[in-house]
């Protein structure tokens, strides 16, 4: 439950209003001003995450399983850097990292001028439904320049076009389990 002004501006699971919280309290756009976020291990004075846009979520923050995550990054240098890699992981408090994806994808080397940048980022994830959460880091020859853990939630819903066909198979997951059915009145 989240408590704005005295009342309750949210009620759901803990996950899922934490998800709402840390994407601006439900606003429609999903930018989230990382000035505030909490860094985790050290800084470089010469870069600063800025800002974050989520383009293509859904209303709530969510995406469709196979929909692609559009995400804008912007930063700021206030000298030249060399082999500047942006990158975002998707975890799960779990599993650690489940998926890491980088600028070199598209930058193999970088070097950018002092200067506010924006970066856009489209990933094709496969993910199945559930909910990850948004880190966002960044490296360069310098070594390490910035990385802010958990910035947002990320909710997966099921593809509603999907047929039952994996639904028939008795046990999904990362175990596979036996298991004996019985319909009672």
């Amino acid at each position: 439950m989240l408590l704005e002004n005295g009342g309750v501006c949210y009620d759901s699971s803990s996950i899922e209003t934490i998800g709402f919280y840390l994407n601006g309290l439900g606003k429609s756009k999903d930018i989230i001003d990382l000035s505030v976020m909490p860094r985790a291990g050290i800084k470089h004075h010469a870069f600063t995450l800025l800002a974050m846009e989520l383009l293509n979520t859904n209303e709530g923050g969510t995406l469709n399983e196979k929909q692609p995550l559009d995400i804008l990054i912007k930063f700021s240098l206030t000298e030249s850097i060399e082999n500047l890699i942006v990158g975002f992981a998707l975890s799960n408090p779990t599993a650690g990292n489940l998926v890491e994806c980088r600028s070199t994808a598209s930058f193999p080397s970088l070097t950018l001028n002092q200067g506010v940048f924006t970066m856009k980022v489209s990933s094709q994830l496969s993910l199945k439904s559930g909910s990850y959460v948004l880190n966002l880091g960044a490296r360069s020859s310098k070594g390490h320049l910035e990385y802010i853990p958990s910035i947002s939630i990320i909710n997966i819903t099921p593809d509603r076009t999907q047929d039952l066909s994996e639904w028939s198979n008795p046990s999904a997951g990362m175990l596979i389990t036996p298991s004996t059915w019985e319909l009672i009145k």
